[in-house]
């Protein structure tokens, strides 16, 4: 699936709403409650990681851009 297709999956979405919803309610209970929550704090952080991950694969895994053979040029 391409990452830039409009009705595919974007993993790399999931991954960066995942880690700001996380952070968002580790912080409101930090202000309800006076307390962080571990929990979602290591899940925000895990979900950054891997959202780097996935932009560091699709940058790798998508083609070069090839250069024009030097010489004639032929519009067909």
């Amino acid at each position: 699936m391409d990452e830039n297709e409009i009705n595919g999956f974007s993993w790399s979405t999931l991954f960066i709403v995942t880690t700001v919803c996380c952070l968002l309610f580790t912080g409101a209970i930090y202000v309800l409650d006076g307390k962080i929550a571990p929990l979602l704090l290591w899940i925000a952080i895990a979900s950054f990681v891997l959202s780097v991950l996935n932009r560091i694969w699709i940058y790798l895994k998508s083609p070069g851009k090839e250069e024009p053979e030097s010489g004639y040029s032929y519009n067909d």
